[in-house]
């Protein structure tokens, strides 16, 4: 599971250490970042933050507000917005997802003050690489601008219209799991608990529940999702379905059982499949799948 926790001077040498890294430096050339001095500082327009992998350090990200900021870095901008800089510590922990879900959680972070109205980035021109990751998590290019001399791009990320649920693969491990996050993030204030199967989960996804009105247009973004496709996919599958039919006779027991046989042969759908299949047939919802 990654998390995001506040940076403290205990992470001032590791974070020293990485600034030595090629891919590091790449990302952000130009900055000397005085960790053992700038750590301890208490400010209110900065937030410090680590990133951690089951607890282990991977990666740093620092949000701010690019107005109070005292360098003025960011020159002359609006209020109510959010600048980031993030990156991941080691070359091992690259090209595996980190970096997306570090990303998404800072950037629920800063949408969770209603006054903010974007988040701005500002890699250079020349890494291509990153302005391919970014254009993935919605931000767009507002201009291109020199920062210290470099030439960079200037990329927002403006408040989402519609709103928008998160589902953490980390906080389930199986279907029963999924179908109690899944109700407690998309429905609220209930007397009534639903039912833990596909149908009465498809029937909460037209909204009316108190989290959402009726076919409102909303965003599901799905992270850690990789995990969930393990926890959700063909073993966990034929062994959910074998159990249900143990559980119940005639009828209702076959079409379990012949479920579990259709996934051995291959033919079925997972748990997870099945899932996707009862979102994406929703016009009004917009799945985000973030590993």
């Amino acid at each position: 599971m990654v998390r995001l926790r506040k940076a403290s001077i205990a992470d001032a040498d590791l974070l020293s250490y990485w600034d030595t890294k090629t891919h590091v430096l790449e990302s952000d050339p130009d900055d000397e970042w005085h960790w053992k001095e700038e750590l301890p500082k208490e400010v209110p327009w900065r937030q410090q933050l680590m990133a951690e992998l089951n607890g282990r350090p991977i990666g740093f990200v620092q949000i701010i507000d690019p107005l109070e900021e005292e360098s003025h870095y960011w020159g002359d901008v609006s209020a109510h917005k959010r600048a980031i800089d993030i990156w991941i510590g080691e070359e091992s922990d690259l090209g595996k997802g980190y970096g997306t879900i570090m990303m998404q959680l800072a950037i629920d972070h800063c949408f969770s003050d209603d006054q903010v109205t974007g988040i701005l980035i500002d890699p250079l021109k020349s890494n291509t690489k990153a302005h391919r990751f970014y254009k993935r998590m919605g931000f767009e290019v507002v201009e291109e601008r020199e920062f210290n001399g470099l030439p960079c791009l200037v990329m927002e990320l403006k408040r989402p219209t519609s709103k928008i649920f998160v589902l953490d693969g980390a906080q389930f491990n199986d279907i029963e799991g999924f179908y109690e996050l899944a109700y407690a993030t998309l429905t609220k204030d209930l007397d009534w608990s639903p039912a833990h199967n596909l149908d009465a989960f498809n029937d909460i996804l037209y909204g009316g529940f108190g989290a959402f009105e009726p076919k409102e247009q909303i965003i599901i973004r799905w992270i850690n999702f990789e995990k969930s496709a393990l926890d959700l996919g063909l073993q966990p599958s034929i062994k959910y379905y074998l159990q249900r039919a143990e559980n119940l006779t005639g009828q209702r027991a076959a079409y379990f059982r012949q479920k579990a046989e259709d996934l051995q042969s291959e033919k079925g759908e997972t748990l997870l499949t099945s899932i996707f299949q009862i979102i994406e047939e929703k016009e009004w919802i917009q799945l985000v799948k973030i590993n």
